[in-house]
């Protein structure tokens, strides 16, 4: 292959891949989404039991939740829309009176502790969904995916795609807000 060649491949793949990547951001929640609606709101957190980031390390199950305000923010190290909130994640585990955990959503975990340790570990505890069988019992369509658990340990604000949009972000905060009264 000439050098001409061999630069125009490179530019295509570059190319691809950056398109495939745009279209993933889109397809996985930049698209402004509504949070859930009211009727949903209240519901019980389902019934799951998930293995910890580590082999023999402790996991996440639903009776983990209950006795004060927790953020679920379900990721994946794969997701381009989940490190663009990452930021936000990780200034909301700093804040007094949340608890922030994660759900590492069907992603390898060699791949998940890479990717916290390069941007760094918000999460108090994190359970790994590697075949995804949350998703229908939580009703999501994908990552990122963010919900707010009251004290009673019932869902009490879903925000399916990023929270980086002012208007996303104002959401989450006055739910939030809610439900810390």
């Amino acid at each position: 292959m000439t050098r001409r060649k061999v630069l125009l491949t490179l530019i295509a793949a570059t190319a691809g891949i950056l398109l495939t990547g745009l279209v993933a951001f889109v397809w996985n929640g930049m698209a402004p989404r509504e949070p859930v609606s009211d009727a949903a709101a209240g519901r019980p957190l389902p019934s799951f039991a998930l293995p910890g980031l580590e082999d023999g390390g402790r996991g996440l199950t639903s009776d983990d939740f209950g006795g004060g305000v927790t953020v679920i923010n379900l990721f994946a190290s794969w997701c381009v829309p989940c490190l663009a909130e990452h930021p936000f994640i990780t200034g909301l585990s700093r804040e007094p009176g949340v608890t922030v955990v994660g759900i590492a959503w069907m992603d390898d975990p060699a791949a998940t502790a890479a990717w916290l340790a390069e941007h760094g570990n918000p999460y108090v505890r994190i359970g790994m969904d590697r075949t995804g069988r949350l998703k229908q019992a939580l009703q999501i369509e994908g990552v990122p995916t963010t919900f707010i658990i009251d004290a009673d340990g019932r869902i009490r604000f879903q925000r399916d795609g990023p929270l980086v949009a002012e208007n996303a972000v104002a959401d989450f905060r006055s739910a939030l807000d809610a439900v810390r009264r």
